[in-house]
């Protein structure tokens, strides 16, 4: 299926700030909807995998995944980081998980669960300014857009409902939910849809998501200020701590 020209002119402009091609590939086992693997080192090019969705075209997930790498080089050389979460935020996690409340089948998966929150932080105050770019600057990816966001939005409304089976900390549950809501409450202003928020309206997780998003709105969206963005998150969060800045460098 070919893509959109709105979508080429985006991995174009990728390829120009990086000097490096974008490798696109459909990968059915892929556990969320999109990633991009941005290349590092000598890395000849930037991997970016898709889920395919039936008919359901890729250019949005392609786009979206695509202005992280533009994100990530728009800022100075020296404001260029990745986030991977560290020893203290191992050891929190497995505080956590030693509350008596939690199965002890879910005491192995501190690693797993730790990688999935940092990784959360790390993409959803970033991403929402991605989303905000792509929403002004490329109308004609919006229809797409919507779809792809409203995917996520369900398996939001999903988490919503594994947190109330206590096989979680509370911490991460309510880290994750806030986040969560954050991104309903930024699609339901953009499309004037107050439904997307009542979920999370019932749930008591409103308070947390306009937290977040009041951050977002106070802090420069210039990229530069992405890890500062990032940060400000992780501190409402409580996350603050769990992760260390790793400086970005394409070449060795």
């Amino acid at each position: 299926m070919p893509l959109k020209q709105s979508t080429q002119r985006i991995i174009d402009l990728a390829v120009k700030l990086t000097d490096r091609p974008v490798h696109i590939a459909e990968d059915p086992s892929l556990q969320t909807l999109a990633k991009i693997t941005i290349a590092r080192g000598d890395a000849p090019m930037h991997i970016l995998r898709y889920k395919p969705s039936g008919s359901i075209p890729p250019d949005y997930f392609i786009a979206y995944q695509c202005g992280f790498v533009i994100r990530l080089y728009m800022a100075p050389s020296e404001k260029r980081f990745d986030v991977g979460w560290n020893s203290e935020g191992n050891r929190r996690m497995d505080e956590a998980l030693s509350e008596l409340r939690i199965p002890g089948e879910m005491r192995g998966m501190g690693k797993h669960l730790l990688n999935g929150l940092i990784t959360q932080l790390r993409m959803y105050p970033v991403g929402l300014r991605i989303d905000q770019w792509l929403f002004e600057s490329y109308p004609d990816l919006r229809e797409l857009q919507k779809t792809g966001a409203h995917v996520q939005l369900e398996q939001n409304i999903e988490a919503i409902k594994m947190a109330n089976s206590a096989m979680f900390p509370r911490k991460i549950v309510d880290a994750n939910l806030s986040m969560n809501a954050a991104f309903a409450m930024f699609w339901s202003k953009r499309w004037n849809d107050p439904s997307l928020i009542l979920p999370f309206k019932a749930a008591g997780l409103l308070e947390g998501g306009m937290r977040l998003l009041a951050i977002s709105e106070k802090i420069s969206e210039d990229s530069a200020s992405d890890m500062d963005l990032i940060d400000e998150w992780a501190f409402e969060l409580g996350l603050n701590g769990w992760y260390d800045r790793i400086p970005y460098k394409l070449n060795p």
